[in-house]
Parts: C-alpha cells; sequence; structure tokens
C-alpha cells in the first residue's frame, strides 16, 4: 500500500506470501531485517485488489531508466546524470509544469515588489541607479538612485523568501514526481504541489536550519580571518586565505550529510531534525561515493546553469524589459528541477544498496525512529 504523499518506509512483511515464483532474494550485508523481495505480481489468492498491481520492479546495473516505471538498482555516477535528464525530458511536462506553476506567478510577484531589479536584473539596476543624470539609460528623476537602492534591498528580501521558501516547495513537488515515476505510479502536476505543500512546513524548516548552519560557519570564519589579519598583517592576511579554503571544503563536506534530507521529508515524511538524522545516516554508509557524485553533479547543473543564465543576461541588453523577465524566468524553470531529481536519485541509490530497498513494496510508512513531521 501507498500512503498520503507517496511515502517511503522500509516495514512490510517479511513472509513470503504463497504462489510466489521464487524465493526472495538476500539482503545484502547490514540491511537487517529490511525487506528485499524479489518484485513478483501478487499471488492470485491474495484476495479482492483494491487498484492494479505496481509492475515488477526490474533490479539490475544502472538505474538509469526512462521517466516512468524506471529501473531500481545502483547507479554510478553516469546513471544519476543520466537518469536525471531522462526524467527531464520524459517527464518535462510535469516536472516543469510544477516548477512553472510555483515560478511564474512569484516572479510576477516579484515585478510589483521589486521593478526595478525583476525588470532590467541586479547589472541594469546598479548601472542604471548610478548613472550620470540626463544620460543615456539612467533613472529618471523620481526614480534615481534612492528608488533604485530601495528596489534592490526590496529585492534581496524577496530572494531569501524565494531561497527559504519557494525553492523548497519546488523541490518537493520534484521529487514527490521522481519517486512516483520510479514506483511506476506518474503523478500529476496537481498531485505534486499538494503533495509538497503538505510538507512545506517541514520543507522550509530543514532550510532554514541549513541556512542557520551555513552563516554559523561563516561568521566563524570572518571571526578568525579578521582576527588573523589585525594581529599579523600580511601574513595574517594569507593565513586568512588558507582557513577561508579550508573551511570551505570543510563545510562542503559536512553539507554532503545532508544532500537527501529533501528525499527524507518528503517520501518519508519525517520531521525536520528526523529528516536531518536520517540523511545522515544514510550518507555516513557511503560517504565517499556519496560526496564524488554530489559534487559531481554540483558541478554540472552549476555550470548548465550558468551557461543558461547568459540567456538572460543577453535579454538584459535588449529594450524592452519584459524580455529579460521572461528569459530570466524561463532559465529558472528549466534549471530549478536539475539538483532535486539528482539528489532524489542519490537517496534511492543509497537506500537500494544499504537497506535492499524495495521500492514497489516500500514508499508507504515512515522510517522506523524517527517522527512524522
Amino acid at each position: 500500500m501507498t500512503g498520503e504523499g507517496g511515502v517511503v518506509s522500509d516495514s512490510g512483511d517479511d513472509s513470503e506470501p504463497p504462489g510466489r515464483g521464487e524465493p526472495p532474494l538476500p539482503p545484502p550485508p547490514g540491511a537487517g531485517d529490511a525487506n528485499w523481495h524479489a518484485g513478483h505480481d501478487p499471488p492470485p489468492e491474495a484476495g479482492p485488489a483494491a487498484g492494479p498491481a505496481s509492475p515488477p520492479v526490474e533490479r539490475g546495473g544502472g538505474g538509469a531508466g526512462g521517466g516512468t516505471g524506471a529501473t531500481l538498482g545502483p547507479m554510478g555516477p553516469g546513471d544519476v546524470l543520466d537518469g536525471t535528464v531522462r526524467t527531464l525530458v520524459g517527464r518535462w511536462r510535469v516536472v516543469l509544469g510544477a516548477v512553472a506553476a510555483v515560478s511564474i506567478p512569484v516572479q510576477l510577484l516579484f515585478v510589483v515588489v521589486a521593478p526595478e531589479a525583476a525588470t532590467t536584473g541586479p547589472v541594469g539596476a546598479f548601472s542604471k541607479g548610478f548613472a550620470a543624470p540626463g544620460a543615456p539609460g539612467a533613472f529618471e528623476p523620481d526614480t534615481g538612485p534612492p528608488v533604485a537602492l530601495a528596489s534592490l534591498w526590496r529585492a534581496q528580501a524577496f530572494a531569501l523568501v524565494q531561497l527559504a521558501v519557494v525553492s523548497p516547495l519546488i523541490a518537493g513537488a520534484v521529487v514527490h514526481i521522481v519517486g512516483g515515476d520510479r514506483l511506476g505510479r506518474p503523478t500529476g502536476v496537481g498531485t505534486a504541489l499538494r503533495a509538497a505543500l503538505g510538507r512545506l512546513h517541514a520543507l522550509v524548516a530543514v532550510r532554514l536550519l541549513l541556512m542557520l548552519l551555513g552563516l554559523i560557519v561563516v561568521a566563524t570564519v570572518a571571526v578568525a580571518s579578521g582576527a588573523l589579519v589585525a594581529g599579523l598583517g600580511a601574513v595574517g592576511a594569507a593565513v586568512a586565505v588558507v582557513l577561508g579554503l579550508a573551511a570551505l571544503a570543510g563545510a562542503a563536506g559536512v553539507f554532503v550529510l545532508f544532500a537527501t534530507v529533501t528525499p527524507a521529508v518528503m517520501l518519508e515524511r519525517l520531521g525536520p531534525l528526523a529528516a536531518m538524522g536520517r540523511s545522515m545516516s544514510l550518507v555516513r554508509r557511503r560517504y565517499w561515493p556519496t560526496l564524488g557524485k554530489v559534487a559531481l553533479v554540483t558541478l554540472l547543473v552549476g555550470i548548465v546553469s550558468q551557461i543558461l543564465s547568459l540567456v538572460a543576461l543577453a535579454a538584459e541588453l535588449l529594450p524592452s524589459s519584459a524580455a529579460y523577465v521572461a528569459a530570466s524566468t524561463l532559465v529558472g524553470v528549466v534549471t530549478a528541477p536539475l539538483l532535486p531529481i539528482a539528489l532524489t536519485l542519490v537517496y534511492l541509490d543509497l537506500r537500494v544498496r544499504t537497506e535492499g530497498l524495495d521500492l514497489a513494496a516500500a514508499l508507504d510508512q515512515p522510517e522506523p525512529g524517527g517522527p512524522a513531521g
């Protein structure tokens, strides 16, 4: 059975129902009592069915699969990348539709809240704000630099809301779509958005906790660097640079432990702290392979995002402000789901490898030991 929102569970009946053609596969080392069924159809004598049976889940190498009913199994870095592209291409209407349903209204609101930053972009707003009065491209007298800078401050506040609320909402919807596809039960735009809205409190809480953790790291490094520069001068500045790079690498290594927190919130319906603990528990078992996969997909997604952002920057040079708004919104819609898709595949790979997860019989209850959020 499937719980509300496509919930992942490790619980189930360990006994083998009569009528199975093959014995169950042995659990992987360290999986304990985790279910590892062969993925066959239910027996004919299993009573009246409540609905159509889930298709068998294919196992084996890879796991890239298509947009729906994709194969499940251990995934290497190439499989994760291939699965991300296949999901985006094969289910582009649903994935991009869910993202657009959130992004477009938010972008329109952005135009109202901070029109100068929204319609010209940060580069254009700054250049126009400090251009000489009467110069080409300068603000009109009633929209001079003070008004432009106020708009930029509003833009920063709006960006914070996007980071803390809008981005987790989009990620939650995308995770729900990917989880349903991997079960062979594709979901629609409305269902995915409702599932994400139902978990929005946990998604936002997790994002705020991670942002707070990041701020603590940045503040600590900044204070230590300032003290070094004040006490040792040029030598202290050099040491501060080295310290900053080391802290950046260390922070990246720590934050990888939370790479699968959104799938844990959405697919296991865990609360914020339980989801963070669950992510750490999964990643710790295969830390270095996960670090490599997360670093690779993050790097490639960043490169793709930067390349596509050139379209928005080019549109900023056009005389029509609507061109920049349309281009930046389109780029955001295309790039926003890439990382959530990839991290969901990393999460599923970890569960298959470490728990022998059979997703055709799972996605049912929260992971034992973590309170539902």
